[in-house]
């Protein structure tokens, strides 16, 4: 990247409305750690890179046409975020421009050539009030487009709404167009989510779920007690063949997805770990099984929560089937104004005298469908490749202090653990990876 050539050309768009409204649910909660955690940094940014359909050559201006008739589409990508006396709102810019990086490279470094150029688009923060929230770029092979780059600010879309984005890109640059309607637009679903009606009876759901899930958790999984490493906040990899062909096969045995079973084994390990008889942990909800949420192109995720009760030495088959009964519930109660949420946590603190807060969370960020078929039963779990635990590039800082995703593996899967080393040090993580593997094989070489 240091040594390309790089250009701009102007992207124009013009759209259906100018207009103000309310923040979504969604986009105040992307808001809040933001502010709190990261609001000088990039660490929010969402990024992709598309490769260009072959049916036709890509120019460069129609890629620039493309990208200014998604902004026009989506209005999230024309909105800017501001505080006013009444705190903050969105506003919907009616028109305007942007100005795509064009950057010539080989056929065979272009896919290089556009991860680079996503990560320093990406590199810098978006200022909220002043700059549109997207940012594109273009990698040129014989003066065509091969790739095509998209930075989005979170307060804008989540990950499936970027997916939603870069289909309805591949239509604009095939056909010229996307031939249905956008889904609801941001500024029309935060008027909605403000209804006094529709909205207080949501609210009321939510204050309920959300007392009895405080009322009945420890303070803390993971609370401060070791001096931090260096870094404070550390990331481990672990990526086991063995763990996505035992998870596949519980899956298939106890009619359930292969995310509740390594949630049910993350629960089971956090509070073996904790010394606890419950867990409580956060889980990361799309809330995209709403029918008329499917295609927004708007933040939509939010936490749930669910406390998993392990008093009663359940066996893995029960807790996976307790712990999926309880996820679905967390999703039932994750769509929320997050003020609900944190007046209920405010009176449960007041209650205690103590903060309360599980600092423990999971989030299953694979996009394939979690429909895999099960392995044969001749095939041997155990004998599959050993796992292996790697270090990631470590956070600039600790958004949590123990944060679980789980990623597709080009062979079985892996869990990524982040950590605040002050509450979980580098070889205690190393443990609960290990855990939440040995928990799921055991399982199925017993199924």
């Amino acid at each position: 990247m240091t040594d390309a050539v790089v250009t701009r050309v102007t992207a124009r768009f013009t759209g259906e409305r100018a207009v103000t409204a309310p923040l979504t649910w969604g986009q105040r909660c992307i808001l809040q750690p933001i502010l709190e955690v990261a609001p000088h940094d990039a660490f929010f940014n969402v990024r992709r890179v598309l490769a260009a359909p072959r049916r036709r050559p890509v120019t460069v201006e129609r890629a620039a046409d493309a990208i200014g008739a998604l902004v026009a589409r989506h209005e999230s990508l024309r909105t800017r975020i501001r505080s006013g006396p009444d705190g903050w709102y969105q506003e919907v810019l009616a028109a305007g421009s942007l100005d795509p990086h064009v950057v010539a490279a080989e056929a065979e470094t272009a896919e290089s050539v556009a991860r680079a150029l996503m990560e320093r688009l990406a590199a810098v923060r978006f200022d909220l009030a002043a700059d549109l929230p997207v940012r594109a770029g273009f990698v040129t092979v014989d003066g065509v487009v091969d790739r095509l780059v998209l930075v989005v600010s979170h307060l804008s879309v989540d990950g499936h709404a970027m997916d939603v984005l870069l289909r309805d890109l591949r239509l604009l640059l095939v056909r010229g167009a996307v031939p249905h309607p956008p889904a609801l637009q941001p500024a029309d679903l935060a008027r909605r989510e403000s209804d006094p009606d529709g909205g207080a009876r949501q609210a009321e759901a939510t204050r309920r779920y959300w007392a009895e899930a405080y009322r009945g958790m420890p303070s803390t999984m993971f609370p401060l007690r070791a001096a931090p490493a260096d870094p404070p906040a550390q990331r481990l990899a672990l990526t086991s063949p063995a763990l996505g062909l035992a998870a596949r096969r519980l899956a298939a045995d106890l009619h359930t997805s292969t995310s509740a079973v390594l949630l049910a084994a993350t629960c089971a390990a956090v509070a073996d770990h904790a010394g606890q008889s419950r867990c409580a942990m956060f889980t990361n909800v799309g809330n995209r099984f709403r029918a008329d949420l499917a295609d927004v192109v708007a933040p939509l995720s939010q936490l749930g929560v669910l406390l998993v009760d392990l008093a009663d030495g359940p066996d893995f088959a029960t807790l996976v089937s307790r712990t999926a009964a309880l996820a679905l519930r967390a999703c039932r109660h994750a769509y929320y104004d997050l003020p609900v949420e944190r007046a209920v946590l405010a009176e449960e603190e007041a209650r205690r005298g103590t903060p309360v807060h599980p600092h423990a969370c999971f989030n299953d960020v694979r996009t394939a469908p979690d429909t895999a078929a099960a392995p044969p039963s001749t095939v041997d779990v155990r004998a599959a490749a050993p796992a292996t635990i790697s270090a990631g590039e470590p956070p600039g800082r600790a958004h949590c202090r123990f944060c679980v995703e789980v990623h597709d593996a080009r062979e079985g899967v892996t869990v990524l653990l982040t950590a605040d080393t002050r509450a979980l040090p580098p070889e205690e993580m190393r443990w609960l990876l290990r855990d939440i593997e040995r928990r799921v094989v055991e399982a199925a070489c017993a199924s």
